[in-house]
Order: structure tokens, then C-alpha cells, then sequence
């Protein structure tokens, strides 16, 4: 009777599967198509909604241009008929508007910030005395670093705000603060979208035609044109 069994045995070992490196070349492929038809399509899509978006805001502008044409044209006298009637379709025409800029706003928004093309982007620009520590992407987009020189810092900027996804970006705050080892700088940096710039001129405030006062005193709100790419 045998009390005894010898394990290491190369019947009795585990056999490991082994995948051809052709396949494992195929899979990573057929992946990374998936991945770059998707970031594409996901990529147009927003670029079509912010392009939509701007055109809206471009049209809001003009007719609150009209509105305040026929707001001056009926300061002084009694205003008419027909004027009263233009005024009140120009009102609901901006308060359709306003609604479709919300909701492209809010579509935008939803749509995930696209991290690998950015991440891209910030290889491609780096510049020896600069280093980026963090940043964030959304609707309003952040980031942060150290500098050596303080002049490379709007050199960065102008060339980080070329990149395709900060298109329609305006950079509304930059910070510098001196660290303990002279010469470096920490910085940060935040911008936003340039819809947003357009809400102050949208919820200005609408004098009612119906109404003719001897002397009105009205201060005109000059809309604010965000540097294209980012640009602060």
C-alpha cells in the first residue's frame, strides 16, 4: 500500500493559461477605439451645445437692445398702441430666450468634464519653473500650483486657454502668494463659463412701457465680452 504521494509532480501542478500576445494586442485595441469614438461624439456634443448656447445669448443681447430702443423712444410722451404691443413681444420673446439659455446652461453642466484631454493639454504646455499641484473641472474650473517666475504665469494661461474643451472660458481670479523659499510663488487660478457672465445683463431690470415720466434717469448696463479661449 503506498502511504506516500510526491506533490511536486509536474502532472500534479497547476496549469496557467496563457493568453497569445495577438489577442491581448486586439482587446487593448478594440478598447481604445471604444474609448476615442466615445470621447469624440462626447466632445461634439458639447461643443454643439455651447455653441447653441452662445448664439442664444448673442440673440437675448440684440433684443434687449430693441427693448431699450423703444423704451428711450417712449420716455418723454404718451406711448402708443403699437409700441406698447412691440414692447410686450420683445419682453416674452427675452423670457423664452432665457429659458433655452438655462437649460443649455444646465446640459452643459451635466456633461462630464473630459480629464484624459486635458491631462493631455497640460503635458503638452509644460514650461520648466512652473508646476501644477491640482485642478479641478466642471462648471467652474480651478487650478493650482507653484511658480519660479510670476512673468511665466500669463505665458501658462495664454497657452492653457487654447485647448478646445476651455473654449468659451473666462478666467475671473488669479491669486499669487509668496512661499517660505524665495523666489517661488503659489497660484490659483479659477474661471468659468462666459454664459454666466451674460446673467447680469439677463436679470437687469425692465422699465414698464406703460408709464411715461417727465425725466427718467436709467443707467445702461455695457455687457461684458469674455476673451475667447480662456484668456484672461
Amino acid at each position: 500500500m503506498k502511504l506516500r504521494v510526491n506533490l511536486y509532480q509536474v502532472v500534479l501542478q497547476p496549469r496557467l493559461e496563457k493568453m497569445p500576445l495577438k489577442q491581448v494586442a486586439w482587446l487593448v485595441g478594440a478598447v481604445l477605439v471604444l474609448l476615442t469614438v466615445g470621447g469624440l461624439w462626447n466632445y461634439q456634443q458639447l461643443l454643439q451645445q455651447r455653441q447653441q448656447a452662445d448664439l442664444v445669448g448673442k440673440q437675448v443681447q440684440n433684443k434687449l437692445k430693441e427693448l431699450e430702443v423703444y423704451q428711450t423712444s417712449l420716455s418723454g410722451r404718451q406711448p402708443s398702441l403699437m409700441l406698447q404691443q412691440q414692447a410686450q413681444q420683445l419682453q416674452q420673446s427675452i423670457g423664452q430666450k432665457q429659458q433655452l439659455l438655462s437649460y443649455l446652461k444646465q446640459e452643459i453642466s451635466k456633461t462630464p468634464p473630459q480629464y484624459s484631454q486635458v491631462l493631455s493639454h497640460l503635458a503638452a504646455i509644460d514650461l520648466p519653473g512652473i508646476w501644477l499641484t491640482s485642478f479641478q473641472l466642471g462648471q467652474q474650473q480651478q487650478f493650482s500650483g507653484v511658480v519660479k517666475d510670476s512673468q511665466l504665469l500669463p505665458q501658462w494661461l495664454q497657452a492653457l486657454g487654447k485647448n478646445a474643451l476651455l473654449q468659451g472660458q473666462s478666467f475671473d481670479g488669479v491669486k499669487l502668494q509668496p512661499l517660505t523659499q524665495a523666489p517661488y510663488l503659489s497660484f490659483d487660478v479659477s474661471a468659468r463659463p462666459a454664459l454666466l457672465a451674460e446673467e447680469t445683463l439677463l436679470q437687469a431690470p425692465v422699465i414698464s412701457p406703460t408709464t411715461a415720466p417727465a425725466t427718467t434717469q436709467s443707467t445702461q448696463a455695457t455687457p461684458t465680452t469674455p476673451a475667447s479661449g480662456g484668456q484672461p
